[in-house]
C-alpha cells in the first residue's frame, strides 16, 4: 500500500535502510512537489504566516480558475495521491519534464490511488470522474497544472529554486562530512538514524517500510513548511519531502531583517546574514538583495573575516553560507 502523508505525531514508522538504500541515497528538488504542496496551503492560508506575501501576489490570478480538480485530492492534511508526485528523475529537473512524466501515469495507478485517498466515503462528482475517466481526467489535470503553475509559481521559480539549489548543496556538503547520521539529524525534529534504520514520527502506517533497496531520493521543499511528508510505494524509488533551509528567504520582498539585528550591524548586512542561511553565490545575492556585486563582494569578504561567514567552490562557483559563529550571531535576534 502506498503511503503518502504528513508525519507529525509520535507513532513510530521504522524504514530500514541496506547498504544498497544507503548507496542510492540522494537529494533533488522537484517543482511539481512545490506545485502541490502549495495547494495544501491555499486551502488553510491563516495556518501560514510564512507565505503571506506569495497568497497576496498569488491568491487575485486564480479568482478565475477551476481548482477542483486538485482540491479534490489534495485536503489540508493528511494523504494525496502519490500520482501527483512523482520521484524527481534528476536532481535538477524542470516543470515541463516532471509534468510530461506525470502525464504518464497508468489510469489503474490514478483508480487506486484516488479510491485510496477517498476510503470509506462516497466520492465527490469530481473524484468520481477520477475512478470512471482516469485517462480523461488527467489530460485535464495537466492542462490545470500548466495554468495554475504560470500563475502562481512561473514568476517565483528563480527565487524558489536558489532556496533549493543550496539546500540540496549544503546537505551534499553535510553527507560527505558528517555521513547520513548528521544529514538525517539535521533535516527535521521529527525524523532520526537510529542503527540503520531511519526512524520517522508518523501518523498512519506504523511500524515497518521495506525500500526493497531502491534507495531514497530526500527532497528539499519551500512549500513543506513545518512539515515532512513520506512516499513509499511499490513504483519508483521512496521519497522523503522535507523544509528546506533559509525557508523564509526565498522572496526577499517578504524576508525583511529583524528590527534589533539591522540596528546591530546595518540593514545590508542583516539582509546579507540572513541569505546566508543557505548556501548562495555572489551573483545570486546581488539579484536577491538589489545590491552590487561590488558591493555584496565587500560586505562577504567583511563577514568571512570576522569568522560569520565561509565559503566553498562548486565547479566553477563559489557560495557563501554562514559559519556556526554567524548561526549563532542570527539566532540571538531570531
Amino acid at each position: 500500500m502506498q503511503t503518502h502523508a504528513t508525519l507529525n505525531d509520535p507513532a513510530q514508522t521504522r524504514l530500514p535502510l541496506s547498504t544498497a538504500d544507503l548507496a542510492q541515497l540522494r537529494f533533488a528538488y522537484s517543482p511539481i512537489w512545490e506545485l502541490i504542496l502549495s495547494i495544501r496551503l491555499l486551502q488553510s492560508p491563516e495556518r501560514h504566516a510564512l507565505y503571506t506575501g506569495w497568497l497576496q501576489c498569488t491568491l487575485p490570478k486564480l479568482a478565475d480558475l477551476d481548482l477542483r480538480l486538485l482540491t479534490s485530492l489534495i485536503r489540508p492534511s493528511g494523504y494525496f495521491p502519490d500520482f501527483l508526485t512523482p520521484p524527481p528523475a534528476s536532481s535538477h529537473p524542470s516543470f515541463a519534464g516532471e509534468l510530461a512524466q506525470l502525464a504518464k501515469t497508468p489510469p489503474e495507478q490514478i483508480q487506486q490511488q484516488v479510491q485510496h485517498a477517498i476510503g470509506e466515503q462516497a466520492p465527490d462528482s469530481v473524484q468520481a470522474r477520477y475512478l470512471r475517466q482516469p485517462a480523461a481526467s488527467l489530460r485535464q489535470l495537466v492542462d490545470l497544472l500548466e495554468r495554475y503553475w504560470q500563475r502562481a509559481l512561473a514568476e517565483h521559480w528563480p527565487g524558489l529554486q536558489r532556496v533549493l539549489e543550496g539546500d540540496v548543496l549544503a546537505r551534499g556538503h553535510s553527507l560527505a562530512l558528517g555521513g547520513p547520521t548528521q544529514v538525517f539529524q539535521e533535516l527535521h525534529p521529527g525524523l532520526r538514524f537510529d542503527q540503520n534504520d531511519l526512524v520517522l514520527s508518523k501518523r498512519t502506517c506504523k511500524g515497518q517500510i521495506t525500500l526493497g533497496e531502491r534507495g531514497l531520493v530526500l527532497i528539499p521543499s519551500v512549500f513543506a513548511w513545518p512539515e515532512i511528508y513520506l512516499l513509499c510505494d511499490a513504483i519508483g524509488q521512496p521519497c522523503i519531502c522535507y523544509s528546506a533551509r533559509g525557508v523564509g528567504l526565498w522572496d526577499s520582498e517578504q524576508s525583511r531583517p529583524d528590527a534589533a539585528l539591522t540596528a546591530a550591524v546595518g540593514e545590508s548586512r542583516s539582509l546579507l546574514l540572513r541569505a546566508l542561511v543557505t548556501p548562495i553565490s555572489t551573483g545570486d545575492l546581488a539579484a536577491m538583495l538589489h545590491l552590487s556585486p561590488g558591493a555584496v563582494s565587500q560586505q562577504l569578504t567583511r563577514l568571512t573575516s570576522a569568522g560569520l561567514a565561509e565559503s566553498q567552490r562548486h565547479g566553477r562557483r563559489v557560495y557563501y553560507q554562514l559559519s556556526s559563529r554567524g548561526e549563532r550571531l542570527l539566532s540571538l535576534f531570531s
